[in-house]
């Protein structure tokens, strides 16, 4: 099991093993922005997001990562 996440500052991935003690990065190469941000790319782009009614499978993943979007900056 590894725990992966983005350093921004380096632009690397970095991967810490289960037990916590080893840790890999890995520069993250020929990926774009929109790459990396996947889905979300499309929610920022949108002037304001409004939920359909009621709430569908696709809808509530979109709430969810319209959710995590909050307190990010591009």
């Amino acid at each position: 099991m590894l725990e992966i996440t983005f350093d921004p500052q380096t632009g690397e991935l970095v991967c810490l093993a289960e037990d916590g003690q080893q840790e890999i990065r890995c520069p993250i190469q020929g990926l774009t922005k929109s790459d990396l941000m996947g889905e979300l790319n499309f929610l920022v782009a949108q002037p304001a997001y409004q939920l359909a009614l009621p709430f569908s499978p696709a809808t509530w993943r979109e709430m969810m990562l319209a959710h995590g979007l909050t307190g990010t900056t591009l």
